[in-house]
Formats: structure tokens, C-alpha cells, sequence
């Protein structure tokens, strides 16, 4: 039975809020249940949404899992931001807080469901010109995200790729959490403290 609230809804809140539950729920099965198991009718199930309703949204899996993945990363991009980061009183703040946003921005779902459709789209066409768009997008995210946080640090031209140096250093770390968060972890104390010499070196 629908509230009071959801019967003053607009047409256009109530498509919106079932866009989004059928876009989370597809975030969901991708790290639950991998690609393969991520089928239109588990989606529709888990977001208690008709097929129908899916299809009339999203005309094949392709361009459901690609929106699902864009729209989770302007997701996380939008909280960091808003979130913020303490200001730092030393260099060495500024720079635990830089690497531990990072670090923060890459575990979690979106890594495990970009993972998931990469894989998929290797041998996939029709996936993988979906995630094209979405991907770029979603790797500009983070240096956006950076760039807000810290504006000072990101005035420099080489901002970006430092950025993009550390997390490709971290997404091999978080890749070994897929098999074992123990070995995550262990690896990630040890490379935590050369990530801070880089960008502690690199402010000068």
C-alpha cells in the first residue's frame, strides 16, 4: 500500500526512484553474484520492480549494468566531496589524508563491479562499447573528486598524474582482496608507507 508521501510523488520522482532502486540493485548482484548471475530477473526480484518496469527503463542488460556502474561512481564522487576532508595542519596530514581518500574511493562496490563488467567486456562488443563512455567518466570521478578536496595540491599540472599513479598502485592491492582480505590488508600496510614517501616527495 503506498504512503501518503509516495501518493504526493510526481510521475517523474516515481520513475526516478525506480530507476535508482533497479540501478542499486544490479550494483548489488554484480558484487554478489559476478556478471553471469546478474540477469534482468534478479535485478527486477531484489528491487521488488516488474519486468516490465526494467525493460521500460533499460532495453537490454548491456545498458543496465553500464548505467549501473556510471551512476554508483557520480554516487561515491558526489559523497566524497560533500563529505570532505579535516584540514590538514602539516604536510605529512595533507598527505595521509590524500592517500587514505584513495584508498577509501577504490574499496568497496564500485571497484568489484567494474571489475566484474571488464572481464565480461573483453569478449563482449556490444558490453564493452557500452562501458566505454561510462568507464572514462568513472576515471575522471576520482581525480574530479581530488581536485575539490585539495584545491591547492591540485594546482600543480602534475596533480592528476600522481593521482593516477597511486591508484594504479592500489588497484593491484585491492584486486588480491577479491581472493583474500587477509592478503589485502598485509600487502596494503606495506605498500601504504611508500605511497606516503611518494606523495610527501612529490609536494617538495
Amino acid at each position: 500500500m503506498a504512503t501518503a508521501s509516495e501518493g504526493r510523488r510526481t510521475q517523474q520522482e516515481r520513475r526516478e526512484a525506480t530507476r535508482n532502486a533497479l540501478l542499486e540493485a544490479t550494483i548489488q548482484c554484480l558484487v554478489e553474484q559476478g556478471y553471469a548471475g546478474t540477469t534482468t530477473r534478479a535485478v527486477s526480484g531484489r528491487a521488488q520492480v516488474s519486468p516490465g518496469a526494467l525493460q521500460h527503463h533499460f532495453t537490454s542488460k548491456q545498458e543496465l549494468v553500464a548505467e549501473a556502474v556510471g551512476y554508483l561512481a557520480a554516487k561515491l564522487t558526489a559523497q566524497l566531496i560533500e563529505q570532505g576532508i579535516p584540514s590538514g595542519t602539516s604536510r605529512r596530514d595533507v598527505t595521509e589524508q590524500l592517500v587514505d581518500y584513495l584508498w577509501q574511493t577504490l574499496r568497496g562496490p564500485l571497484i568489484a563491479a567494474a571489475t566484474e563488467l571488464a572481464v565480461a567486456g573483453r569478449t563482449d562488443p556490444v558490453l564493452r562499447e557500452r562501458l566505454a563512455t561510462v568507464q572514462h567518466q568513472a576515471l575522471e570521478g576520482v581525480p574530479f573528486a581530488a581536485r575539490q578536496l585539495f584545491p591547492e595540491q591540485a594546482a600543480r599540472p602534475d596533480f592528476i598524474g600522481l593521482i593516477n599513479t597511486v591508484l594504479a598502485a592500489m588497484r593491484g592491492v585491492v584486486f588480491l582482496g577479491f581472493l583474500s582480505s587477509a592478503d589485502q590488508e598485509d600487502v596494503w600496510r606495506a605498500v601504504r608507507p611508500h605511497l606516503l614517501a611518494l606523495v610527501e616527495g612529490w609536494q617538495g
